[in-house]
């Protein structure tokens, strides 16, 4: 019985951290959208998204990028598919850095007791923002999936 290529064993790392950040992200999606329905939630988001991006969503994302270098660096062989993947995947990252540092800014904003409208303007920017990384994580997750499919057909098919 042979051992098991170190490919899949950060393969399968990767996928546990992308499957945990994707939950994280849809969960700090549902509590940005439900003050869009009830404004008297909009302070309790502020405060909530900070931390879980402190605490879950930072150490996620560069869990995501290790193991993602990691299989750059172990994978048979870099493709156009690959490149563009990490492209959109670097680029939702620095997204994902900058979204980061906006709920920062918006929480010292409400601590600093802002008007409202100044925090909406703050909570728009992040939904924009938010809304571009899901387009690239789409398409990154989708190509990730179509590699991921090709690679097990390669050991296996």
């Amino acid at each position: 019985m042979g051992s098991i290529p170190a490919v899949n064993i950060v393969a399968v790392l990767h996928l546990a951290f992308v499957s945990a950040l994707i939950g994280v992200i849809a969960t700090e999606t549902v509590m940005e959208l439900l003050p869009l329905r009830s404004k008297d939630l909009h302070h309790g988001a502020i405060r909530f998204h900070l931390w879980i991006d402190l605490l879950l969503e930072a150490p996620l994302a560069l869990g995501v990028v290790a193991t993602g270098i990691a299989m750059a660096t172990l994978v048979s062989e870099l493709t156009t598919y690959h490149l563009v993947k990490i492209s959109f995947a670097s680029i939702a990252f620095v997204l994902g850095i900058t979204c980061i540092l906006r709920v920062i800014r918006r929480s010292r904003l409400r601590e600093g007791r802002a008007p409202e409208d100044v925090l909406e303007k703050e909570t728009k920017k992040i939904h924009l923002t938010a809304a571009v990384i899901y387009v690239l994580l789409t398409a990154v997750v989708a190509l990730g999936v179509w590699l991921a499919y090709h690679r097990v057909l390669g050991f296996y098919g």
